[in-house]
C-alpha cells in the first residue's frame, strides 16, 4: 500500500480483515461501457514487497506490502488462448504469438498444508508462463515448489516456506515468490537473469492461515488443508521476446468523486492520468491498448478491509468477472485497512492484487488494482503515478528497493539501488523503468506482442 508513514514490512497486512461497514455506500447498479481503441484514449499511473502475503499495497510514505492472486473460475479470458483444458497449448509450431491457457485441476493439500506436484509441459517457443493456485477466501497461499527440466537448479525451492523466513517471501530463490490471500500467481521469468527452459516442469502449493503477531513482529502462521485450482498460462512466440507491446486497460468506475463510465473519457484528471502512465511505460516499448470505461456495478466507493474472508477488496474485484482481457484499475473515494490495528493509520493510495496479479482469467478475489482519487490535506495523489506504480506489481514488478532500514532490493540487476526515480521504488514517486523491468512487464500474459 502507500500509507502516509511507515510500518513493519512483516505486520502491516498480517491480521484478517472484518467486513466493509460501509456496505451501504455502494455505485449505483450501471452498465455503461465505453471502449478508447488505441491512440484515441491516455495512459495514467502509480507499494514495501508482499513480506506477509498481502496484497500489493503502497504507502504516500513508501510502506507497503504486495502479494498475488488470481481467479477460481478457470474461465479463458484470453482471445488468443487455446482450449482450457490445455489439449493443444503445446501442439507444434505456431506462426503468430498467441496465449495458451491450461486448466491443471484441482490439488488437495494436506494437514500440513502442502499439496501434491502437478506436472506440466512448456513448449521450445514459450517465451514465459504464469502459473497460479486459487483457494478460500481468507486462506493465504504460496508456490510450495517449482522445478524445471534441471531439477538441480529449482525455480522455488522445495519446502522453502518451512524456513526461518516463513512463508510470506523467499527471497533466496530463483524466481522471488510472495504469498498471497486467496490466490497466488507466479510469473517465470520475473528476471533478466531467469532463463525459461523448456520441457517437464512440477510444481505445488502450501496453504495456511496467518495472524498479526506484535507490533513490528512476524505473522503467526497455521497450515491449513484446502483444495488448491491450477491454471497455467503459456505466453508463446516464434520471434522470441517482443521488442514492443500493448497492455489493455478496464478502467472500473464506482461513481466516487464524481467518475463514471460516462465521465471519464472527457474528464481532464483521468486523461492526465492516464498521459502519465503512458509516458512511464513507453521507455520500456509498452504501449496502451484498448483503454475500456466501465462502472461497477455494486462496486463499494470506499475500500475499507483489503485482507481477510469476504474483505471489500474482494467483493469488488469479483465484480470484475465479465471483464475482456487485460488488467482491472476500480477508482474508489478511499482505502483504507480499518481491520488491522495499524492500517486505520494513514492513507493508502493504490493496491494491487498481485506480483504479479490473475493472468488469463477474471472475476477472482485479487482480479484488480485499487486506486484512491481523493486528495487528503498534505498528501498529494498523483492518480497516475500510483495507477502505473500498481499496475507494475499486477504485472510481476517487485519494489526496485524497499525502505532504507529493510535493505531490501528487486531481483532485477539493472535497476540502481535506492533509485528515487525508479516507478517502482517504495515511495511511488518516480517514473523510470529500466530494460530489465521492461523485459519482466512483457512477458506478462496480459500484454500483447505487437512486433518481434
Amino acid at each position: 500500500m502507500r500509507v502516509t508513514w511507515s510500518l513493519s514490512l512483516l505486520s502491516l497486512l498480517a491480521v484478517a480483515c472484518s467486513e466493509s461497514s460501509e456496505g451501504s455506500q455502494k455505485a449505483a447498479d450501471a452498465t455503461g461501457e465505453t471502449t478508447v481503441l488505441p491512440g484515441k484514449g491516455s495512459g495514467g499511473d502509480a507499494s514495501p514487497d508482499g513480506l506477509d502475503g498481502g496484497d500489493a499495497v503502497d504507502a504516500v510514505d513508501g510502506s507497503s506490502v504486495d502479494g498475488s492472486a488470481d481467479s477460481g473460475d478457470g474461465t479463458d479470458a484470453s482471445d488468443s488462448g487455446d482450449a482450457s483444458d490445455g489439449s493443444d497449448a503445446t501442439d507444434g509450431p505456431i506462426a503468430e504469438p498467441r496465449t495458451d491457457i491450461v486448466d491443471l485441476g484441482t490439488l488437495e493439500s494436506d494437514a500440513k498444508g502442502v499439496t501434491p506436484t502437478v506436472e506440466f509441459e512448456i513448449p521450445d517457443d514459450a517465451i514465459s508462463f504464469h502459473l497460479t493456485g486459487v483457494t478460500d477466501s481468507g486462506i493465504f497461499i504460496t508456490i510450495g515448489s517449482l522445478v524445471g527440466p534441471d531439477a538441480d537448479k529449482p525455480l522455488v525451492a522445495p519446502g522453502w516456506f518451512s524456513g526461518f523466513q516463513g512463508p510470506q517471501m523467499c527471497l533466496g530463490c530463483r524466481v522471488r515468490v510472495a504469498s498471497a490471500e486467496a490466490a497466488q500467481g507466479v510469473l517465470v521469468p520475473n528476471s533478466p537473469d531467469v532463463v525459461l527452459t523448456p520441457g517437464r516442469h512440477t510444481a505445488s502449493f502450501f496453504t495456511f492461515e496467518q495472524s498479526a503477531g506484535s507490533f513490528g513482529g512476524a505473522p503467526t502462521v497455521t497450515p491449513k488443508a484446502r483444495s488448491v485450482q491450477v491454471t497455467l498460462v503459456i505466453v508463446r512466440s516464434p520471434f522470441g521476446h517482443p521488442k514492443s507491446s500493448d497492455v489493455d486497460l478496464n478502467l472500473f468506475f464506482t461513481g466516487a468523486n464524481g467518475l463514471t463510465a460516462a465521465s471519464a473519457p472527457t474528464d481532464s484528471r483521468m486523461q492526465d492520468a492516464l498521459a502519465e502512465f503512458e509516458n512511464a511505460y513507453a521507455k520500456i516499448g509498452v504501449g496502451l491498448g484498448e483503454v475500456r470505461y466501465k462502472d461497477l456495478g455494486g462496486g463499494l466507493k470506499k475500500l475499507e478491509s483489503v485482507s481477510g474472508k469476504n474483505s471489500d477488496f474482494e467483493v469488488s474485484a469479483k465484480l470484475t468477472a465479465e471483464a475482456p482481457p487485460g488488467v482491472n484499475v476500480v477508482f474508489v473515494e478511499t482505502i483504507v485497512d480499518s481491520s488491522n490495528p495499524m492500517g486505520g493509520f494513514g492513507v493508502i493510495l493504490g493496491i494491487a492484487g498481485g506480483i504479479p496479479g490473475p493472468a488469463g482469467q477474471q472475476g477472482s478475489a485479487r482480479s484488480a488494482v485499487f486506486v484512491s482519487t481523493s486528495e487528503q490535506p498534505g498528501v498529494p495523489n498523483n492518480i497516475g503515478l500510483v495507477m502505473a506504480h500498481e499496475t507494475g506489481h499486477y504485472l510481476g514488478l517487485f519494489h526496485s528497493s524497499e525502505i532504507p532500514f529493510a535493505g531490501l532490493h528487486d531481483p532485477i540487476k539493472d535497476t540502481d539501488e535506492n533509485d528515487q526515480g525508479n516507478l517502482m521504488f517504495y515511495s511511488g514517486t518516480g517514473n523510470g523503468l529500466s530494460a530489465g523491468q521492461g523485459l519482466v512487464i512483457r512477458s506478462n500474459p496480459w500484454v500483447r506482442p505487437v512486433a518481434p
